[in-house]
């Protein structure tokens, strides 16, 4: 789509801004003439390693937990991995081929092997739709991994190469077969002690620790969704008068959630395009361009949802629009990702893990409750580590406070 010359505002070239901005957002792929100076460009290798937080990763693929500047020109982006998990694997698939696309990064070191991984002979099968289908069945299986599926599914330059040393891999391994015979017996045992120590808190437990217990108990087994058991939190909290600032990441988790409840997310997107309409009728073709530049660089990956919409509300400040008044959904969606994306999820799981201890300790009434509770929390850490199931959090308790289990339970 080519500049046009117009000599008045609001004319052919304004029109046909705003439509194809609106249009960003529908459209995974779409071209458009840009003036030289206002090409998205890749970030260099030096740049990205100064300065890493020009890579962005979509927060619906996955978060930045920490960022470290070195001294060595090296750039390492480390991405924690469930295991045969689908949905990370293939949120890690999407991730990588984000970083190919948008920051030229090509190699992939993998665990679970050593040197490079050939994937050639699976993409030399002719049919794209049944390759990426097969790869799709595998990957649900547990069978491949994230990075194995877009080599296999895509012509990205990417390299896999095996990060293991073997030597450790075999240790390891053998440490993990000869004492998985022993994993049926042993998740018996400690779920026997469970099903007793959960009948004991009939007895021991009052009935709003037994509330507690039991909405906890249905946040872990997805019975109960997760905004409905924040909100009880909530309530919990405001009941005993604890003060929620001193959680950081709930308690922005709590404000976001008083943003999301007043937004109709089926109008933002019209609500969104009108404000954009309304903007190129007032705007200067530079700032079009701009906008346009802007709107290219967030659909593309490489600027946050929070940054390019922070960006639309300081357009609407500046050509004297009221978001506020006449695109409510839309300005509350705005404050709602800004803070949104604030928030780090491994340190929001354990401001709430910190939250439910605090009310129990509200709601314990003598030792017998304290102690029975502290056994159950011990039990329900032996099986995550049984299974391999723990949180860096769980794992640190358990090292902490494993002296205190009584004899033949750590």
């Amino acid at each position: 789509m080519p500049f046009v010359r117009m000599s008045r505002a609001g004319g052919l070239f304004t029109k046909a801004i705003s439509i194809f901005v609106a249009a960003t957002f529908a459209l995974s792929s779409i071209s458009f003439a840009l003036p030289e100076d206002r090409k998205l460009t890749t970030p260099t290798h030096e740049e990205l390693v100064t300065n890493p937080d020009k890579i962005i990763i979509p927060r619906e693929l996955g978060l930045v937990k920490s960022k470290f500047i070195g001294n060595e020109g090296r750039l390492v982006i480390h991405i924690q991995d469930a295991h045969c998990n689908y949905e990370a694997q293939t949120n890690i698939a999407k991730m990588l081929e984000n970083l190919v696309k948008n920051y030229n990064i090509t190699l992939v070191s993998v665990e679970g092997a050593d040197g490079y991984l050939d994937t050639s002979w699976f993409k030399s099968f002719p049919d794209e739709d049944v390759r990426r289908e097969v790869a799709d069945y595998f990957m649900k299986k547990g069978e491949i991994t994230g990075p194995e599926f877009i080599s296999i599914t895509t012509d990205l330059p990417i390299k896999l190469f095996g990060a293991e040393t073997r030597s450790y891999y075999i240790d390891n391994l053998n440490a993990f077969t000869s004492s998985y015979p022993l994993k049926e017996d042993t998740e018996k045992y400690f779920n026997n002690i469970k099903a007793v120590l959960n009948r004991l808190k009939g007895f021991i437990y009052s009935e709003e620790l037994k509330t507690l217990d039991a909405k906890m108990h249905d946040y872990e087994t997805k019975k109960l969704p997760f905004n409905e058991y924040i909100r009880y939190l909530e309530s919990m909290a405001e009941k005993y008068r604890m003060n929620l600032r001193q959680y950081d990441n709930l308690f922005k988790l709590i404000s976001a959630l008083i943003y999301e409840k007043k937004i109709d997310f089926n109008v933002v997107d019209k609500e969104r395009g009108a404000l954009i309409d309304e903007l190129s009728k007032k705007m200067e073709k530079e700032s079009l361009t701009e906008l346009v530049t802007k709107s290219l660089t967030f659909k593309s990956g490489k600027i946050s949802s929070a940054e390019f919409y922070s960006y639309l509300k300081s357009l609407a400040v500046k050509y004297g629009l009221d978001i506020q008044k006449d695109y409510p959904n839309l300005y509350n969606y705005i404050i709602y990702n800004a803070v949104y994306s604030k928030i780090e999820n491994e340190k929001l799981f354990q401001d709430i893990k910190n939250i439910e201890g605090a009310i129990k300790e509200k709601l314990f009434q003598n030792d017998d409750q304290r102690t029975l509770e502290k056994l159950s929390r011990h039990i329900e850490i032996l099986i995550g580590l049984v299974n391999i199931k723990l949180m860096n959090g769980d794992f640190e308790y358990y090292e902490a406070d494993k002296g205190s289990l009584p004899r033949g339970l750590h």
